[in-house]
């Protein structure tokens, strides 16, 4: 019985896959043989049974074929078959007595007498047979007749037939009914054409048109348009473009009946053609999609070379839509001239000649798709004009604006502070700067919906059964010790939850390797950047324009080896949350004002004041992870210390760029039970006003004998309530 319930839902489920197969190969097998319009047959024979037999060698055509069988020149000497023949049914009708005569013995003069009875059958069975013969060419001549006659009556018959279906059309227009009736007629159509069964959804759509009005204009031209693409998807590509050319003069403003228009154009071989150029040019004015665009692209493609000419006066006439807001004309005037100006050289040995050229029109086009609010579109042409030329600040601009209506937030303002880099006098690029760092605290792109979804992930793994380490100041960079964290035991750990407070490389390579290494030996990895992930070294300067740009790129680097910078929930009733943070010279009470003198954290470049917004801008990052359903046991990580009562050093002005004295509120407000941070190099552990407040930074030591000394890692919950435990690595 478990057997038969198995086979029967293996059954039922192999079903869904092989009937839409069978369908599809049915339809292959049949789409031949549907194109065969048939003729009909005459309702009675031509000749008698006899005639249509295999000796008289003669072969049955049908009216309208182009071949029809001749009659053979028959051999009628003594010697042939079919004489002998003749003979032998004289000799028959003759009589027995002449045959047993002829067949030997002796001869005698009555002899000559049967011979000469079945000479003369024998000549009356040859004229019947030569009547016969003229007969059947007079029969089939008559039917050449016919035939010729039938075709020249077909187009008079297609020309009443029309007129008949105008005037069933213009009957049903009258009444109620056509509307009722075209709109089934639409439904199998389109049913049909799901199928992939063209041949029948052309008829179909052909039913449909003719129960339409015909003042009704648009909709004429939309089955003309739907009929086309059936018509072509069965090869008949010239009745493809005469419904094209219908659906063009019926809604002249109507981009994809002059997409179709070009389409069957190409599939006649005429791609090239200036009506095709025509119609793609047109559709892509009025409909700009991607397919419309590689359309228009494709008709200008078998030009080889660069046409100088061509490109300069699209270049301008793109220009000049665009100040018109024209911007579909604009993008089909750029369509043109990119196609023309040749890709750039395959082999970077070869220079590049036109790398600005590309870059510009690239660019233009990205601007006239972003008014048409085609932002993916757009954020291709984008990339391209960046790739073309890195140092045009404009290109970074147009970048920036797709990828904002894109919801790429973070990657727009990467583009717009790009373009600053290359000038700084662009005043688009510094409001666009603004607008993304007004955006992003919000969370609201791609890639931040993406993390916010990982926040339940284990929300239903048992409670009891994960434990959770703290990492502070490991500083990959030293030797010693990305020795250490190599040295973390490669499966000991894979059930916990790692969090790791920042300063773990001070460079975005090392920073990779870092998570290379300790990625894989915990089930799950949160981490905050410190100060110094945020410094910007000497061979990161091309590559990152300031520190916030270098904050994005961790971000994303962090999504690709699956480490969460979002809070989340580790098992029932625990959950994580990263803050982050960055210092405030307030949190040293006894000189709480900034020292403009500090060479500390002069790495760092930022777009705001250093001293009085970086720290409150990242305060306003975490204010959307603030308001999650967090209950249970909350632990929250920073990286710099959250109240003035942490031990600091009290060298000079070291308390000044130790903690945020403001980050504490938000801990209370998430209401943690446990806030672990790092920088201050100072150990702590220690509860108050009801938060427990740990911090441990790696303290890895050479031995004499050069031997390093294996620091354990610090456990903040051991699976059933908090703790402050070493364990060996």
């Amino acid at each position: 019985a478990g057997a038969k319930r198995a086979g029967r839902t293996a059954w039922l489920r192999l079903r869904h896959r092989l009937v839409p197969m069978l369908r599809q190969t049915a339809f292959l097998l049949f789409r031949e043989a549907r194109g065969i319009l048939p003729r009909s047959l005459r309702a009675d024979s031509s000749f008698d049974a006899e005639a249509y037999t295999t000796q008289e060698g003669m072969l049955v055509a049908r009216p309208g074929d182009a071949q029809l069988e001749l009659d053979e020149e028959l051999d009628h000497g003594e010697g042939s078959e079919e004489e002998r023949e003749i003979l032998a049914l004289a000799r028959k009708r003759a009589g027995n007595g002449a045959a047993a005569n002829l067949g030997g013995g002796m001869f005698d003069f009555d002899d000559l007498e049967d011979v000469d009875r079945v000479e003369e059958v024998a000549e009356e069975i040859r004229q019947e047979r030569q009547q016969q013969r003229r007969k059947r060419c007079a029969a089939r001549e008559v039917w050449r007749r016919d035939a010729r006659q039938q075709a020249k009556q077909s187009e008079y018959f297609k020309a009443a037939e029309a007129r008949r279906l105008s005037e069933v059309s213009t009957s049903f227009a009258d009444s109620g009914v056509a509307k009722a009736e075209a709109l089934v007629w639409k439904q199998m159509a389109r049913k049909a054409f799901q199928y992939g069964d063209y041949f029948v959804a052309q008829l179909y759509y052909s039913e449909e048109l003719a129960r339409l009005p015909a003042d009704d204009g648009e909709r004429r031209a939309v089955v003309h348009s739907n009929r086309s693409v059936c018509l072509a998807k069965v090869r008949h590509f010239e009745a493809a473009l005469e419904d094209a050319r219908q659906a063009t003069q019926l809604r002249p403003t109507w981009g994809r009946a002059w997409a179709r228009f070009g389409s069957a154009s190409a599939s006649l071989g005429r791609a090239s053609s200036q009506d095709a150029r025509d119609a793609w040019f047109k559709a892509v004015a009025f409909d700009p999609s991607s397919q419309h665009i590689e359309g228009l692209s494709a008709s200008y493609k078998s030009d080889f070379g660069i046409n100088q000419d061509l490109v300069q006066e699209h270049q301008e006439k793109g220009n000049e839509a665009l100040r018109v807001q024209e911007s579909g004309a604009a993008i089909a005037h750029y369509t043109v001239a990119i196609a023309n100006v040749p890709p750039p050289p395959l082999d970077p040995k070869k220079k590049d000649e036109l790398p600005l050229l590309r870059s510009v029109l690239f660019a233009n086009r990205c601007l006239a798709l972003s008014r048409h609010k085609l932002w993916d579109l757009a954020l291709e042409d984008g990339q391209r004009a960046v790739d073309s030329k890195e140092d045009y600040a404009k290109a970074h601009i147009r970048l920036g604006v797709a990828q904002l209506g894109c919801s790429l937030n973070e990657q727009a303002y990467v583009s717009f502070a790009n373009a600053l880099r290359h000038d700084e006098n662009e005043y688009s690029a510094r409001k666009g700067r603004e607008i993304c760092l007004g955006l992003i605290p919000r969370w609201e792109s791609r890639l931040a919906m993406w993390r916010r979804a990982r926040f339940a992930r284990d929300i239903g793994r048992p409670f009891g059964d994960t434990n959770i380490y703290a990492m502070s100041e490991v500083h990959y960079d030293n030797p010693q010790n990305e020795e250490w964290a190599n040295s973390i035991h490669a499966t000991k750990f894979l059930d916990d939850v790692l969090l790791i407070t920042g300063n773990l490389a001070d460079s975005f390579r090392v920073l990779e390797r870092a998570f290379t290494c300790l990625r894989p030996k915990f089930r799950r990895v949160f981490y905050v950047p410190g100060n110094h992930e945020l410094w910007i070294v000497r061979t990161e300067a091309q590559k990152f324009p300031d520190s916030l740009c270098k904050l994005w790129a961790i971000m994303e680097l962090c999504d690709r080896f699956d480490i969460d910078i979002f809070p989340a929930a580790v098992c029932k009733d625990v959950y994580i949350v990263p803050l982050l943070s960055w210092c405030n010279a307030a949190f040293d009470t006894r000189d709480p004002f900034p020292n403009p003198k500090s060479e500390a954290n002069r790495a760092a470049k930022w777009p705001i004041d250093r001293d009085q917004q970086v720290w409150r801008y990242m305060l306003r990052l975490n204010q959307a992870n603030l308001d999650k359903p967090y209950h249970g046991t909350v632990i929250t990580f920073s990286h710099y210390a959250p109240r003035t009562s942490c031990p600091v050093f009290m060298e000079k002005d070291v308390a000044k760029t130790s903690g945020c004295p403001e980050l504490d509120e938000q801990v209370r407000d998430i209401r943690s039970s446990c806030h672990v941070y790092g920088h201050t190099l100072c150990r702590f552990n220690q509860t108050v006003d009801g938060v427990k407040y740990v911090h441990r930074p790696l303290l890895v030591e050479v031995d004499f004998d050069g031997t390093l000394s294996k620091d354990s890692v610090t456990r903040v919950f051991n699976g059933s309530h908090l703790c402050f435990d070493m364990v060996d690595i």
